[in-house]
């Protein structure tokens, strides 16, 4: 989900030609910052940095088509000025993502990072990796510019924009399923955030709450709690902490509870249309349908297709047209609904499909709530697992057996205990890669993959990254048969001498 880091003084800053800062807008200190334009117009300033410090003032008071038009203002005013033009861009493309208009701001942020790249402006040029990474993500693209952000943030121990990116790929891994790299990027982001004391930590908190929910509904309210109380009267997180939660009441068969939870956040969107943009207005429509309360439905309807918050992430379109679809009646509706999100979204087609075989019945049932169980056990979503078995035995149906923890492992492996994760981990440390090739690999973090290989230490029993990578190569021959026996690993494989 995409925080408002302005609040966090992590996004682009404003000086006006009288050296004043737009730190003030950028922090929402609204007040301040008028006072700032006041005297930098009193002293002549020049208009390009006014016009950019007075467009980022009304996106944040939620005109944004006026911040659009003053962010043009801008760019005509101070063309030259590099620094002006950043801004400008950066609210000209907030405002563009808000509206809905996802390709207008996706240029903007393109521009962004050209002209920061092209006058040497690394922080502004990481600022705007970062927009246009959220972006892509929003709409359920690949992560390239998220993981060139933390790249460029990495290399120049930026750690405010690393943890932003963190926080981005955790929804990522999240939303498709990954659970354990979501808790993994979660926990690290916090870690990073309380040992260097980053006023991020309220929404890495709040993100690791969710990331554990996942594996157990509800499971993560300590972590949520926490974050409310670190940043109290924050929107984005109150939105965020009331859909979390009323998707835990709706994933665990408590549809009134979901209902009056999300409605309840619904309205607090539409108070705040520039607001973080959650699902909760949607799964509001699917909570009240799965609760009997079409009625209710009926009349939340024409709200909720037209929340601003449709447009502004991928996963809201799936969940308005499984609303509908469950409003309907339709079996085939709800098919079409998430057909095309299975890569980005498994997370999601998941609980339609088992939310669709509890409310509409009907033979495609079993077959939907399989195929939800298969992805609910693949991702470690174990709460929802055991739902859904309870459905299919409530429905007379087959219930597949439960899937073993480590099934498919060698046998060695089992009996030491190594997880599935730790066996991907183990083959390409076998390869010769290094744990930052790894974490790209597998999408994890450098953290994250020395946990892993330190694990790996412990229960295979080995000493060090040479013994590892012995017992991998040992295990493929195993797996793949004599003729890989002699095979080298790959070049960088002098990695083994180093030290975990």
């Amino acid at each position: 989900m995409r925080a408002r880091s302005g609040r966090r003084e992590t996004r682009c800053r404003v000086w006006p030609r009288d050296g004043s800062r737009g730190d003030a807008a950028s922090a929402g200190r609204l007040d301040e910052a008028e006072a700032h334009l006041e005297r930098a117009r009193a002293v002549g300033a020049g208009p390009g940095g006014l016009d950019a410090l007075a467009a980022l003032v009304l996106l944040w008071r939620g005109e944004v088509e006026e911040a659009a038009s003053r962010s043009e203002d801008a760019l005509r005013a101070a063309p030259e000025d590099a620094r002006v033009v950043c801004s400008a861009l950066d609210v000209f493309g907030r405002a563009r993502a808000a509206q809905g208009r996802g390709e207008e701001a996706a240029a903007a942020f393109e521009r962004w990072i050209e002209t920061a790249r092209a006058a040497g402006l690394t922080a502004l040029e990481l600022q705007g990796l970062m927009e246009l990474g959220v972006q892509e993500f929003l709409e359920g693209k690949p992560d390239d510019h998220l993981r060139e952000a933390r790249e460029l943030a990495s290399r120049h121990g930026v750690f405010a924009p690393l943890v932003l990116a963190d926080l981005c790929l955790f929804w990522w891994c999240g939303r498709r399923a990954r659970t354990a790299e979501a808790i993994a990027f979660g926990e690290e982001a916090v870690e990073l955030c309380r040992r260097l004391s980053l006023d991020l930590l309220p929404h890495a908190v709040m993100a690791l709450g969710w990331a554990r929910g996942l594996a157990a509904c509800g499971s993560g309210e300590d972590e949520v709690a926490e974050a409310l109380q670190l940043s109290p009267g924050d929107v984005d997180l109150e939105i965020l902490a009331g859909w979390i939660r009323g998707e835990w009441a709706f994933r665990s068969g408590r549809h009134d509870d979901a209902a009056e939870q999300l409605g309840r956040t619904t309205r607090v969107m539409h108070a705040s249309p520039s607001a973080v943009p959650p699902p909760a207005p949607f799964l509001w429509l699917c909570a009240l349908v799965a609760a009997g309360r079409g009625d209710e439905a009926r009349e939340a309807l024409p709200e909720v297709r037209s929340s601003p918050a449709l447009s502004r992430q991928y996963v809201n379109r799936l969940w308005l047209a499984v609303g509908e679809a469950l409003l309907e009646g339709s079996r085939g509706g709800l098919e079409a609904a998430v057909r095309g999100f299975e890569d980005s979204s498994a997370m999601d087609v998941a609980v339609a499909h088992a939310i669709g075989a509890e409310v509409l019945d009907g033979d495609p049932a079993p077959g939907w709530l399989r195929a939800a169980l298969e992805t609910f056990e693949r991702g470690g979503m174990e709460s929802d697992a055991a739902r859904t078995r309870s459905l299919l035995r409530g429905m007379g149906a087959p219930v597949p057996r439960a899937r073993r923890r480590g099934a498919g492992l060698p046998e060695r492996l089992r009996q030491a205990g190594v997880t599935a994760r730790e066996a991907e981990v183990l083959s390409l440390v076998a390869r010769g890669l290094s744990n930052r090739r790894i974490a790209e690999e597998l999408y994890l973090s450098p953290r994250t993959v020395q946990s892993h290989v330190s694990s790996l230490l412990a229960k295979l029993g080995v000493e060090n990254r040479a013994g590892l990578v012995a017992a991998g190569l040992a295990l493929a021959e195993e797996r793949e048969g004599p003729d890989r026996r002699g095979r080298a690993p790959v070049s960088g494989a002098s990695e083994p001498s180093r030290s975990r």
